[in-house]
């Protein structure tokens, strides 16, 4: 079921559990959900990053430098992204540990959140 909202400037729908927010033409996501992150109201891809069809995982920028928060964020999901699909590579060989060789060439950020703490939260993706 869906429901439309207009508050002062903007326009909310409301679907399921989440919503779009438009001001002044511009598209906002807004948090509408129960997942949370260091005690407060986080976007729901922070707690659960699965996309389907897609290796995807999480990562987090802590420095105070906005440059540098980025970088590590970002750095820190492909190192997850890594670690995702060496895991489904070894699974997929019966147990069987090898060394695999992995390229994320594919991977790139889709999305961010800076929590009130300044900490960068980002998705990164890497079709299967």
């Amino acid at each position: 079921m869906s429901k439309l909202l207009v508050i002062g400037l903007g326009v909310v729908a409301l679907v399921g559990v989440g919503a779009v927010v438009f001001f002044n033409g511009e598209k906002k996501e807004q948090i509408i959900q129960k997942c949370r992150a260091e005690g407060e109201l986080a976007p729901e891809w922070v707690c659960d990053a699965e996309i389907e069809g897609f290796y995807s995982a999480v990562g987090i920028g802590r420095s105070r430098n906005p440059s540098m928060r980025n970088m590590q964020a970002i750095a820190e999901g492909r190192s997850k992204l890594a670690r995702a699909v060496q895991i489904t590579v070894s699974s997929d060989k019966n147990g069987t540990k090898s060394s695999t060789n992995i390229s994320l060439s594919g991977s790139k950020k889709i999305r961010q959140w800076v929590s009130k703490s300044n900490k960068l939260y980002v998705l990164v993706t890497m079709p299967k």
